[in-house]
């Protein structure tokens, strides 16, 4: 989700989620809007567009080196 006012969502909800006030879960700084936020399990998770980019790719990077070393792809199961 894109944090800050977006007309769309203000007109079917009426809620605006705003990263003010939050940190940046990859690099720590202040967030302002527009952010990415992503909810979990027990948290919000607040990003700079370019460390969600960074964290995206380090992600990927963690998958691939976890499908070599278990032998086993997990990315994408085909049926």
């Amino acid at each position: 989700m894109i944090t800050g006012p977006d007309p769309s969502q203000i007109e079917k909800s009426g809620l605006i989620i705003t990263a003010d006030d939050q940190r940046c879960f990859l690099c720590g700084e202040a967030t302002a809007d527009p952010s990415v936020m992503w909810s979990g399990f027990s948290e919000d998770v607040f990003l700079h567009a370019a460390c969600a980019v960074e964290m995206t790719l380090r992600l990927m990077r963690d998958v691939h080196e976890l499908e070599h070393r278990t032998g086993h792809r997990l990315a994408w199961v085909q049926t």
